[in-house]
């Protein structure tokens, strides 16, 4: 306890044993002070009782720090897939556009984030009738109330009518905005804002392009930057009143590039009807498109296609530009497409295996043909939760790792889910609960559309339901949540005496400030009633084979670390422990990374269960 929080303490109990009240033959009299009235040794023996007093209860106030504010200090640090409870409500946001006594549906569809951890999240907002919202958010989750005009972070757009809903954004390196849509008659609507959220006069009308293909129905979902071109993708309606798959391209001034496909649109006829739901621009400028296709009446599979960047299908994928495939099921879509960094696409959506829906994803080679590497034949189906389960959309990390989003239904209501999985398509088992975490948005219905990294975070966002309307909601989760957590998987392990199959230990590196280990501080300790009697060696064996020397003290029973120094840049790595001749029991293993700097992450301790063979 500092100092200061002492004579704050004394001053603070003083008064309860000062201030008396004197018995004489039977009255009471006034309060007085023993200081005040007292001989000079009864003032001292008082002085000295309020010092024991009042020293006495900062002892108490310092054992009530120690008892309720020490745990929550020793908390260990999250773990991938928790929520970051620094954001919004206990890692939770949502925003109602208008909270009066109507019922309305506003939803987010789509979040870009900015290099500095600032990040947009547009979709719909219902004001009275529906329009594109627009919401600009610091890194720590509050709004940017310095973007738009009304000083609280908000942009409403419409095109006059009442039927506008954004479904994507994106963010120019010069910072202006790009938000695409559908409007009032089902045509493509996509707006620019400047940086600071007022429309862009440069771009279309007046900030404002609207874009009909034939006549019908035409809904965008997919806005793209090439080069200094904006390419915007969807569905469109042909004169047989059939869904294609449909893209246009614009000039930087909102303008539609008559160098592009047909006077700038393109229009992909994928089976008798199909909707065009998402699409990735690859680094070459190529744009893929993704969505539902109906093969025959009431059958629905799953299409891709191609487009080079002159908009014409790209002969060197699938048959003639276009992959027309099925997963199985009668009814399926795919929601969203992206790149991993080796080439290769991921697409996710859902089908309906029987009663249920499930996640289901697919991946492609380069060329269109199925990655026999992933899942079953280039399919995974991926069960969320004990009921239905539908994805939205898909992630690709700079590491190969997949992350999924969308809602996952528990029988009575659907969450926000989050999965993340390895670049083959096998569940991360690091993140959340074997690779799943379901975060609860409200009190029945909550559906994530759209998800994207925020440094070692994930955002999804969505729609949540609450009671009477759906809001705008948003979650953030660690993804890798920083410097020095450890975790241990608990294992079998071998007869004593014989080598014990391995456990996974993994350190988590992620500080800004130093990104890079020099050692981590390794401890293992017996923690059931018997301690370890006699000396034992284990070895630490890494993922490049090196042996690191793990001994144990007669004393306690610790095993100190005495070598485990690397480099490594920020990210996760995992080693095999191997421990020979340990008995059964439960053990503590404690890890702590070590900066270049000597700085220590938070302690991180797991409890290790040595069972027998």
């Amino acid at each position: 306890m500092r100092p200061e929080n002492l004579r704050n303490t004394q001053r603070a109990y003083v008064p309860l044993v000062t201030p008396v009240t004197r018995i004489e033959d039977g009255r009471s009299t006034q309060p007085f002070e023993l200081g005040r009235h007292a001989s000079d040794s009864a003032r001292t023996v008082a002085r000295m009782h309020r010092r024991v007093l009042a020293l006495f209860a900062a002892f108490l106030m310092a054992l009530a720090t120690l008892v309720f504010v020490a745990p929550s200090q020793a908390v260990e640090p999250p773990s991938a897939g928790d929520l970051d409870r620094g954001f919004g409500n206990g890692g939770k946001q949502t925003l109602n556009f208008d909270p009066g006594p109507g019922v309305n549906d506003d939803s987010a569809s789509a979040i870009a984030v900015y290099p500095d951890g600032r990040y947009v999240v547009a979709g719909t907002a219902h004001v009275g009738s529906d329009e594109f919202g627009i919401v600009r958010y610091n890194p720590d989750g509050t709004r940017d109330t310095g973007f738009g005009t009304q000083g609280n972070g908000v942009v409403l757009a419409n095109n006059g009518f009442f039927h506008d809903r954004a479904t994507d954004v994106l963010i120019q390196p010069d910072g202006k905005i790009v938000v695409t849509g559908y409007c009032f008659g089902d045509d493509f609507f996509t707006i620019r804002l400047n940086a600071n959220g007022t429309l862009d006069n440069s771009f279309g009308s007046g900030g404002k392009a609207v874009l009909d293909f034939a006549g019908k129905n035409d809904q965008a979902h997919g806005v793209h930057l090439q080069g200094d071109k904006i390419v915007v993708t969807g569905w469109a309606t042909n004169a047989s009143e059939a869904k294609e798959f449909a893209a246009a391209r614009y000039l930087s001034n909102g303008q539609l590039d008559t160098s592009y496909g047909t006077a700038g649109k393109v229009m992909i006829a994928m089976g008798t009807d199909a909707d065009g739901n998402g699409s990735t621009i690859q680094p070459d400028g190529k744009v893929v498109i993704a969505g539902r296709v109906l093969t025959s009446p009431g059958v629905y599979g799953v299409g891709l296609a191609r487009l080079t960047t002159t908009g014409a299908l790209d002969p060197t994928f699938g048959s003639g530009g276009k992959v027309l495939t099925s997963f199985g099921p009668k009814d399926e879509t795919l929601d969203s497409v992206a790149m991993q960094p080796n080439g290769k696409l991921v697409a996710v959506g859902n089908a309906k295996w029987g009663t249920y829906f499930d996640t289901a994803a697919l991946r492609l080679n380069p060329d269109g043909s199925r990655d026999g590497s992933f899942g079953t034949n280039g399919q995974l189906r991926i069960s969320m939760s004990l009921d239905n389960d539908l994805g939205h959309a898909v992630l690709v990390k700079p590491d190969g790792k997949i992350v999924l989003a969308g809602g996952a239904y528990d029988g009575n209501a659907y969450d926000f889910y989050i999965a993340r999985l390895h670049s083959n398509g096998t569940r991360d088992i690091e993140f959340g609960t074997q690779g799943i975490s379901h975060i609860p948005m409200s009190i029945k219905n909550d559906r994530a559309y759209d998800v994207a990294a925020q440094g070692s975070k994930l955002i999804a966002v969505g729609y949540a339901f609450d009671g009477r309307s759906n809001n705008w909601a948003m979650a953030r989760v660690f993804d890798t949540p920083g410097l020095a957590g450890a975790r241990v998987h608990p294992v079998s392990f071998g007869r004593p005496g014989r080598s014990i199959k391995a456990s996974r230990l993994r350190a988590l590196i992620g500080s800004a400030n130093a990104p890079r280990l020099s050692s981590v501080d390794l401890a293992i300790q017996r923690v059931d009633k018997h301690l370890l009697r006699k000396r034992h060696k284990c070895d630490w064996v890494r993922s490049n084979g090196r042996v690191i020397r793990l001994a144990a003290t007669r004393s306690n029973g610790r095993f100190v670390c005495s070598d485990a120094s690397w480099n490594t840049v920020v990210g996760t790595q995992s080693w095999n422990l191997r421990v020979n001749g340990i008995r059964p029991g439960h053990y503590k293993i404690r890890a702590r990374a070590v900066t270049p700097y000597g700085q220590l992450g938070r302690e991180s301790v797991r409890t290790l269960k040595v069972t027998r063979g």
